[in-house]
């Protein structure tokens, strides 16, 4: 998990599309719609980020997520719940599938040293929008699960 090991590197780059990219994830009951994941290298568990799009994580708290809000938000139809934490599955569940795309990198926090986020060297947040945060492996039915286990990631071994 999270607190456990992980492999770091000194330097971050965004995942390329259609990349595999190892993460780790906790179950939460109001993860209705998309699943926070970790990028944790040295997981063993595999998500391919299909088409991605990358935001920035501002230094300043206030403004984290906000990129990527602004974009998810705009033009999209879905009627928005003004309430959180089903806002959270309406702009990145729904209208994040409405655009099409897989997956959302955040990128570390600005001038972070060691990089990551919220004070977690090596860790940066990653939605993977076609997956269910309130189910372990994303989907009702386990064996449809997009995640794969193991050394590499491979297409034929569900996780």
């Amino acid at each position: 998990g999270q607190m456990g090991y992980q492999i770091f590197h000194e330097r971050w780059e965004p995942v390329p599309a259609n990349g595999w990219v190892e993460v780790t994830h906790t179950v939460l009951p109001t993860e209705v719609m998309s699943y926070w994941a970790w990028r944790q290298k040295g997981s063993g568990v595999w998500y391919n980020v299909g088409k991605t799009i990358v935001f920035p994580t501002p230094a300043d708290p206030s403004k984290i997520h906000q990129a990527a809000i602004e974009w998810l938000t705009a033009n999209c139809s879905v009627p928005m719940t003004p309430n959180w934490p089903q806002l959270e599955s309406d702009i990145f569940g729904k209208c994040a599938r409405e655009k099409g795309v897989d997956s959302i990198q955040f990128e570390p926090t600005a001038g972070a040293r060691p990089w990551g986020v919220f004070g977690l060297p090596g860790l940066t947040e990653l939605v993977l929008v076609n997956l269910d945060g309130d189910k372990g492996c994303g989907v009702a039915e386990p064996s449809k699960t997009l995640l794969r286990g193991g050394w590499l990631p491979e297409p034929t071994r569900p996780w």
